[in-house]
């Protein structure tokens, strides 16, 4: 990861290490930038073992993705 990744990454950390966990649209509105940016953030700290995601199904339709920080 380089230093510019860590300190875009920063607040994003941030946020899960206060929240517990966050769904991409919390994560969009509280960094106020794209879910597709928010989406390859977290692709790139999963891939570094640093963000879990878990799948969370609530009736129908879709089912839901958490991201928490790994441990």
């Amino acid at each position: 990861m380089t230093a510019t990744a860590k300190t875009s990454d920063a607040p994003l950390l941030d946020h899960l290490r206060r929240h517990g966990d966050a769904s991409v649209s919390e994560l969009v509105e509280h960094l106020g930038v794209t879910a597709t940016a928010v989406r390859q953030r977290l692709s790139r700290l999963m891939d570094g073992n640093l963000v879990a995601r878990s799948t969370v199904v609530e009736g129908r339709g879709r089912p839901s993705h958490r991201y928490r920080l790994t441990e």
